[in-house]
């Protein structure tokens, strides 16, 4: 079973004692809540299947750059698209809007996504491909648990995780 809920309502179930742990792509989480780096996943690129940078094997960065830019919604994914915006930010580019597979199929944009998401987010108009870097960006995912929830279980499920 797969539940989704925001960042803040994740916080907010941890801080109540409602969860034992959660999931997000921040550790920017505040008081009462540790947030532990576990996965990390480069960053690609989802292209619209008729588009003139599919000509790259590994998309440059300064090319993908010339073209509107999309992420996750930034509430449903705000700790993605955190992430995104201070890799943009870093590299001068401009703004990220939400965004879902739909659209970058629709040829409204070009997607940004981790690695792992391409799996879940497979559509027949979408091609993903890599960004050429020296240094490709990785996007990380983080565990959540409250500070004062310690427990074996809690532990061994976390050490399971790396």
């Amino acid at each position: 079973m797969e539940l989704r809920m925001t960042l803040a309502e994740q916080l907010r179930g941890l801080r109540e004692g409602l969860f034992d742990a959660g999931f997000a792509r921040t550790d920017d989480v505040g008081e009462g809540i540790v947030a532990q780096a576990i996965w990390h996943d480069p960053l690609v690129l989802a292209v619209p299947a008729r588009h003139p940078l599919l000509i790259h094997r590994q998309v440059p960065w300064a090319e993908l750059l010339r073209y509107p830019l999309m992420a996750g919604h930034p509430v449903a994914c705000e700790g993605f698209y955190r992430q995104l915006v201070r890799l943009l930010r870093s590299l001068r580019a401009g703004d990220v809007a939400g965004h879902d597979v739909d659209v970058v199929a629709a040829g409204y944009g070009l997607g940004l996504m981790a690695e792992a998401q391409t799996v879940v987010n497979r559509h027949p108009g979408v091609v993903v491909r890599s960004i050429m870097d020296a240094s490709p960006p990785i996007l990380t995912t983080y565990v959540l648990r409250p500070v004062n929830k310690d427990s074996e279980q809690l532990d061994r499920f976390i050490a399971r995780l790396g």
